[in-house]
């Protein structure tokens, strides 16, 4: 027990051996016993200061001590409270990671964000702070594929506080037809037909034919002399020389926001839940951006994670647009409409006009193309 608490007393005499003599005959518990310069020191429990104490003054001799042992060692946290209670705190959060996910961290999303994967993952009983032993991994899975269909892979793997999640986006650029369901190939718009590459079905047309929208292009329904009519996916595409107006309109004056000021903070997230001062006000003329950090001390990861919040005030400005001004956006919002809509189409004649009032310009265009016409319709067979 000394080792851990102990004092180093000090007895000033002129007679040592008579008073170390003494010492050994008084039944006092005390060890390492050494000759100093003005007396005798010694060491004894902590708990055998008053015996000592009668001891020197029995014999009037002036005594001195101080604490000595490991534990006396850490005496100096008792100025420094927070530091100790923080070191407390600190190792107490970390010993509870081993019971809970603190941290929810996902890769592979392009579409999806963070938070909606999240939200779906939190329908399914999975959260920042749930228990670990509270969940099943592999029915988590199951039903958060089923929840959320934009989804094809999922995976959990849970180590220490952090959930690493891992997602994979079906594609959706290329809509999936239902197979085993036949499909027509019908005209989206009016046209005068000029090619047509058929990869099944029937054609219901020739070159040189004029079409109208909803006209069937290329039949699913296949008549065969050996098997009879059969119901097919037409598959193919038709092309067509179209003509179409375009009309756009663009103000010369509108708003615009300007940055008044920026103002920022930090919360600790913890358990899901976010704890500090928050941003904004009850104006609601501002923008909030979010970051998070996790937390970490010395290499290791700790349980909670820092988010930055900025609030970005601003004030409505109205602007003027010059006609020369407007005239370029309308030509620019023109070009964009015709890669979006004919992105795989050949723009034949076009023919522009641009017209204003006192409040706005109008672009009014009219394009003759040759593009694809046929869209898939399905076969309904009662």
């Amino acid at each position: 027990m000394s080792f851990f608490l102990s004092r180093r007393y000090t007895l000033e005499t002129e007679k040592k051996e008579r008073t170390l003599t003494a010492l050994i005959t008084s039944g006092i518990d005390f060890s390492s016993p050494r000759k100093e310069e003005k007396g005798i020191s010694f060491s004894a429990p902590f708990f055998a200061k008053k015996k000592i104490t009668r001891f020197a003054d029995e014999r009037g001799l002036p005594l001195t001590h101080r604490a000595e042992g490991i534990l006396s060692r850490l005496f100096f946290l008792k100025k420094r409270i927070g530091l100790v209670f923080g070191g407390i705190l600190s190792f107490f959060l970390i010993y509870l990671s081993t019971f809970y996910v603190w941290s929810v961290r996902i890769e592979g999303n392009e579409e999806l964000s963070d938070a909606r994967i999240k939200t779906v993952m939190m329908e399914c009983g999975f959260f920042e702070g749930v228990k670990k032993s509270e969940v099943d991994i592999n029915e988590l899975q199951n039903e958060v594929l089923q929840r959320c269909h934009e989804l094809s892979f999922f995976s959990v793997n849970v180590h220490g506080m952090v959930a690493d999640v891992v997602v994979h986006e079906r594609r959706t650029t290329v809509i999936p037809t239902e197979r085993n369901v036949p499909y027509n190939l019908v005209a989206d718009m009016d046209g005068v037909v000029v090619s047509s590459v058929i990869l099944d079905g029937q054609a219901m047309f020739k070159v040189g034919d004029t079409v109208a929208k909803g006209e069937l292009l290329v039949s699913g329904i296949v008549d065969s002399t050996a098997e009879g009519f059969r119901l097919r996916q037409a598959e193919g595409k038709v092309y067509a020389r179209t003509s179409r107006i375009i009309e756009l309109s663009l103000p010369f004056e509108y708003f615009e926001k300007r940055l008044i000021k920026e103002e920022k903070t930090k919360k600790i997230r913890i358990l899901g839940h976010s704890i500090g001062k928050s941003v904004g006000d009850d104006s609601g003329s501002y923008d909030i951006s979010t970051s998070e950090k996790e937390a970490s001390l010395f290499g290791f990861l700790l349980p909670f994670s820092i988010e930055e919040h900025k609030a970005s005030y601003y004030k409505n400005e109205k602007s003027t647009l010059s006609p020369l001004e407007v005239r370029a956006e309308l030509l620019d919002s023109y070009k964009r409409y015709l890669s979006t809509e004919l992105d795989s189409g050949t723009v034949l004649g076009e023919k522009l006009v641009f017209s204003e009032d006192e409040e706005k310009m109008t672009l009014t265009a009219e394009v003759v193309a040759i593009e694809n016409i046929a869209v898939k319709q399905k076969i309904n067979i009662n």
